[in-house]
């Protein structure tokens, strides 16, 4: 099992993508990762079906999201970096972009 860490800007912007050209409609949520990739270096996430979608998805890429005190919200960190196993990174990257 080779662990590797990806930037977690890197796994934003491989939402985008799979966000932007999925046939469900998702524009929403694209747009929010893209807002956050060009102005911010923290996403912070609330109740609601968009927000739910995306942490959904970083959650799938191992994620670590940080839950606030009232177990409402939750962030993640731009500028961080995410331990995956490069070969799930490999196969969820050649899901998205191929």
């Amino acid at each position: 099992m080779n662990i590797i860490k990806v930037d977690n800007k890197q796994i934003a912007k491989a939402l985008f993508y799979k966000f932007y050209y999925s046939k469900e409609n998702r524009d929403k949520e694209a747009l929010r990762l893209a807002k956050a990739l060009l102005e911010s270096t923290t996403m912070t996430f609330h109740l609601g079906d968009v927000d739910y979608n995306i942490e959904t998805e970083l959650e799938k890429f191992d994620c670590k999201l940080s839950i606030g005190h009232n177990g409402n919200t939750a962030t993640f960190n731009l500028n961080g970096k995410t331990e995956i196993e490069a070969e799930k990174w490999k196969k969820m990257c050649d899901e998205i972009y191929n």
